[in-house]
C-alpha cells in the first residue's frame, strides 16, 4: 500500500510530538554547541588568513623601501664617483649612504643587513641590525658578516648615465616582521610563528612553539598540512592551530615566487569558551 505526502508528513509529525521535550532541548543545544565550535574554529583560519596578509603587505613595503633607496641621490651619486674613479668621491659618498642606511635600519627594525656592493663585490656600505640596534660597520669592505636570511632583495645601481656600477642588498629579519605585524601583543595561551616551507621556524612568540621546527612541536599529518602551502585550520593535542600561506612577493600573486607560512595556535578551552559557555546554561 502507497503512502502520500501526506501521509507520511502526518507520521513524522506524530513521530515529533511523542519526542520528550527534553529529548529536543539536548539536542538543541548539541547542534548549537557544533555551530559554536565550527564557527570558532572559521574564526581561527579567517584570523590567520588576515594576519598573513598583513605580513605581505609589510614584504610589499619592504620592496618599495629597497626601491626607494635604491634611487635617492646620494647612492647615485656613489655610484657616479665609482665611475670616475674618484677616490675622495667616494669615500664621502660612503659616508653619507652609510649614514642614511644606518637611519633606516634603525627606524623600521626589520632588515638584518643593508649594503651597497660595488661591481667588484666589495661591500663598499654594509649596515647590520639584530631587530633592536641597527650599526654601520666601518673600515672593511672585503668581506660580509654572516650570511644571507631567508629573505633578501637584490637591485642593480646605476650611475647617471645608466650604467650599473653596483648592487643594493637587503635581508629581512622575520622576527622584526612578526614583531611590526603582530604589534600589541598576544592573547593569553596564544603562540604565533612565521614558519619556512622546510618545516624551520624563521621567528616565533608566545607558547606552543618550543622546537627549532615545526615537526618538533606537531606529529607529523598536521605539519603535512601546515606545510601544504594552502590555508586551514587542524586540532592537535587539545590545541588548535590555524595557518596560512604568506607569499614573498605578493604583486606576483605567486607561491612559486616563494612562500612562508603563519602559524596561530591555541588552547581549545579558549577558542571553544562560547560553546562551553552555552552548554552549562
Amino acid at each position: 500500500m502507497k503512502v502520500g505526502i501526506r501521509g507520511k508528513l502526518s507520521a513524522v509529525l506524530l513521530g515529533v510530538a511523542l519526542v520528550p521535550v527534553g529529548v529536543l532541548g539536548a539536542y538543541g543545544i548539541y547542534r548549537t554547541t557544533v555551530a559554536l565550535r565550527r564557527t570558532a574554529l572559521e574564526a581561527a583560519q579567517r584570523a590567520a588568513e588576515m594576519k598573513a596578509r598583513r605580513v605581505e603587505d609589510f614584504l610589499q613595503t619592504t620592496q618599495e623601501d629597497i626601491l626607494f633607496l635604491s634611487l635617492i641621490s646620494p647612492v647615485r651619486r656613489l655610484a657616479d664617483a665609482l665611475g670616475e674613479e674618484d677616490t675622495l668621491g667616494v669615500t664621502r659618498w660612503r659616508e653619507v649612504v652609510g649614514n642614511i642606511l644606518g637611519t633606516f635600519s634603525q627606524q623600521r627594525k626589520v632588515y638584518r643587513r643593508l649594503i651597497f656592493f660595488d661591481d667588484e663585490g666589495r661591500g663598499l656600505v654594509q649596515v647590520y641590525s639584530d631587530g633592536r640596534q641597527a650599526w654601520l660597520l666601518r673600515g672593511i669592505m672585503d668581506s660580509t658578516l654572516g650570511t644571507s636570511g631567508p629573505l633578501e632583495y637584490n637591485l642593480d645601481v646605476s650611475d647617471s648615465e645608466r650604467r650599473k656600477r653596483g648592487k643594493l642588498v637587503a635581508s629581512i629579519l622575520p622576527k622584526g616582521v612578526l614583531d611590526r605585524v603582530q604589534g600589541g601583543g598576544l592573547e593569553w595561551g596564544e603562540g604565533v610563528a612565521l614558519v619556512h616551507p622546510d618545516g624551520e621556524y624563521l621567528a616565533k612568540m608566545g607558547v606552543g612553539f618550543r622546537g627549532k621546527g615545526l615537526r618538533e612541536d606537531l606529529p607529523g599529518s598536521a605539519v603535512e598540512k601546515v606545510l601544504s602551502g594552502d590555508a586551514g585550520v587542524t586540532s592537535v593535542g587539545g590545541d588548535i592551530v590555524a595557518y596560512a600561506p604568506v607569499l614573498l612577493f605578493p604583486k606576483s600573486g605567486r607561491k612559486e615566487a616563494g612562500y612562508w607560512v603563519l602559524v596561530e595556535r591555541w588552547p581549545e578551552g579558549v577558542m571553544f569558551a562560547s560553546a562551553r559557555e552555552y552548554r552549562r546554561t
